[in-house]
């Protein structure tokens, strides 16, 4: 039925904790934290702002200090010949620091609608690019 309403280009309002079914219905969401609404956006513009993860496989070892200095890494961890890099932004930096070393393979995968939900419960503030758009809902 939402479905159909949608369809005929009227706005629902819907609450719910089911976030898998909120993407596949929604437009735009809104994020409550604290009682405050603190984002309504896009779930496309979200899913582009939110942080990503790329996992490579190496073909040997690499340094534990690969992904230093580079913009946009919000955190990374280097084990022998695995590297895991959570990132927002661009990816060519990350891309050129691995293709320094033979990369065997690579998974990247972004975030869905619950781990970005998650992220403004997790952190206390948000970074930079979420808090803007906070300021703006409000």
């Amino acid at each position: 039925m939402i479905d159909e309403v949608r369809a005929d280009g009227r706005t629902v309002f819907l609450s719910s904790h089911t976030l898998s079914e909120v993407e596949r219905v929604a437009d735009r969401v809104g994020i409550i934290r604290r009682g405050r609404l603190i984002v309504v956006e896009r779930v496309d513009a979200l899913k582009h702002k939110a942080i990503r993860r790329i996992d490579f496989d190496f073909g040997d070892d690499v340094p534990a200090n690969l992904f230093d200095r580079i913009d946009g890494i919000r955190s990374f961890e280097v084990d022998g010949s695995h590297a895991r890099v959570s990132f927002e932004g661009t990816v060519n930096p990350i891309l050129h620091a691995a293709m320094r070393h033979e990369v065997v393979n690579l998974n990247s995968r972004a975030a869905d609608l619950e781990e970005i939900f998650l992220t403004y419960y997790r952190d206390e503030e948000p970074s930079d690019a979420w808090s803007k758009e906070a300021a703006r809902a409000r």
